[in-house]
């Protein structure tokens, strides 16, 4: 069984304690009430791939074919996130986001 702890709790641990522990959003949807759930480290990875295509496009800015697809990949980031951030089920943004914090085994 996973050892949990509250977002309260989490923000007192010191960085080397919040280490060992994944965070995962509990998501519920105001319109339809579906549930879900999906790790913060998903989200986290969607935008550390925007920032890399940023730099990306800025360190090619004189070569237009390169700044499009840079473009292009970071409108599908932005897809793939709202798409985390809304319900599955009925497609409404209108959501409800708890943190949840899981001790790593």
């Amino acid at each position: 069984m996973s050892n949990t702890i509250t977002e309260e709790k989490y923000k007192s641990l010191s960085w080397s304690k919040k280490q060992d522990y994944i965070q995962e959003w509990a998501c519920i949807c105001n319109a339809c009430s579906h549930k879900w759930h999906y790790l913060d480290s998903v989200e986290k990875q969607i935008k550390r791939e925007q920032t890399s295509n940023a730099l990306m496009g800025l360190g090619m800015c004189c070569n237009p074919c390169m700044t499009t697809a840079t473009s292009n990949a970071n409108t599908q980031l932005e897809i793939q996130e709202a798409k985390l951030k809304s319900c599955p089920k009925c497609g409404s943004s209108n959501v409800k986001r708890t943190a949840k914090f899981f001790q790593k085994e």
